[in-house]
């Protein structure tokens, strides 16, 4: 699915790779995606870094990193009535995404009514 969308990706959508060689702690503990978009964040001095992972998550914030998860972007953008939460939680509920009944339960609160 996401192959898919790359190959029609938006204007906005920059794609990048990482400039200097992996570190090492990020090579050794993280799979490819976590690492290079750990380490692409701090190269750019980028402003939030989307990530899921948890072992990733946790270096991205020892490193100080501001992070969030697609939950909590989903939660944005419920806010700004950007998307059908209901409908959005029914899709990630169709998808190896696993969510927990707390996040859907924050997801929607996050909507405007």
């Amino acid at each position: 699915m996401v192959k898919n969308w790359l190959l029609t990706s938006p204007e906005w959508l920059e794609i990048r790779n990482v400039s200097n060689v992996i570190e090492t702690e990020l090579a050794e503990l993280l799979d490819a995606g976590e690492r290079e978009a750990i380490q692409i964040t701090g190269e750019l001095g980028a402003d939030l870094l989307i990530i899921d992972e948890k072992l990733g998550l946790e270096i991205a914030v020892r490193r100080g990193l501001r992070i969030v998860g697609t939950i909590g972007v989903l939660a944005m953008a419920g806010e700004r009535n950007l998307i059908n939460v209901e409908k959005t939680i029914e899709k990630l509920e169709n998808t190896n995404f696993h969510v927990s009944s707390q996040l859907k339960e924050f997801l929607r609160k996050s909507k405007k009514h």
